[in-house]
């Protein structure tokens, strides 16, 4: 019976979801679950759908990629593989504390970083709940706040390490995150 549910449910996400992969995991009370989101390296991928481009916009000569912060703010960042972590401005910042989506225990030690000129700052840091890119999501993300509303905003290894393997297709202006293997 347990078996035809699971036959089931899963032939009822593949038919409905077509964007999302499908995790298999057992929950603390040892029951078998399913979720289109891993949340940690305990679920296992069952099922895999093909990966979906997300459109880059081209910016002063860099490229920008829609994100959605914490479930509540919806914003370009710059696609930076040379940065560690996400990097906003304050003012982005202070909008994810007023939401209520940025607590006191979010927060971590400051760190210094190496800037494009060279330069050594420290940045204040927290913990981002959870970014999303495209239809992939990343789940307890390092995130540091630049000392300017000026400064450009990045994502960083901090998202891109952990979305696995992608593609860079210029031509059509689109990235192809093909996750892990």
């Amino acid at each position: 019976m347990k078996k035809i549910i699971a036959i089931t449910i899963l032939s009822t996400i593949t038919t409905y979801s077509a964007v999302a992969d499908v995790y298999r995991y057992t929950d603390e009370n040892g029951h078998i679950r399913y979720s289109d989101i891993k949340y940690h390296l305990g679920f296992k991928r069952i099922i895999k759908t093909s990966p979906v481009p997300i459109e880059l916009k081209k910016s002063g000569g860099v490229y920008e990629i829609p994100v959605m912060l914490n479930d509540v703010l919806k914003i370009n960042l710059i696609f930076d593989s040379g940065a560690a972590d996400v990097s906003i401005s304050p003012d982005v910042a202070l909008t994810l504390i007023k939401t209520g989506t940025i607590t006191a225990e979010d927060w971590l030690s400051g760190n210094y970083y190496q800037l494009g000129d060279g330069s050594v700052v420290k940045s204040e840091r927290f913990i981002l709940r959870s970014v999303q890119v495209g239809n992939h999501i990343v789940m307890n993300v390092r995130c540091s706040i630049s000392k300017s509303i000026k400064a450009p905003m990045l994502l960083g290894q901090s998202v891109l390490e952990r979305l696995g393997k992608y593609t860079v297709d210029y031509e059509k202006g689109v990235v192809i995150f093909e996750g892990e293997d």
